[in-house]
């Protein structure tokens, strides 16, 4: 993990899973371009208990698929 990737990129290569996105990149419109992708799994509990262990000073988590239950974001 550790890689700077675009969003473009982690939405292709992780459709459908959780991810941990350290130092966010955002535009004027405070939309997420790049961010240096931490963790990704399936679950997003388990994901989140990472994340406690992993606590970066800026991050988000996103679920890169469609929502089931409306949106999903968390910073």
């Amino acid at each position: 993990m550790g890689e700077v990737m675009t969003m473009k990129e982690i939405e292709r290569k992780y459709d459908q899973e959780w991810v941990l996105l350290g130092d966010p990149v955002v535009n004027a419109d405070d939309e997420i371009v790049s961010a240096t992708l931490l963790l990704h799994d399936t679950d997003g509990d388990r994901l989140y208990e990472q994340a406690m262990v992993v606590a970066p000073k800026s991050c988000a988590v996103l679920f890169m698929g469609p929502p089931k239950d409306g949106p999903v974001l968390m910073l």
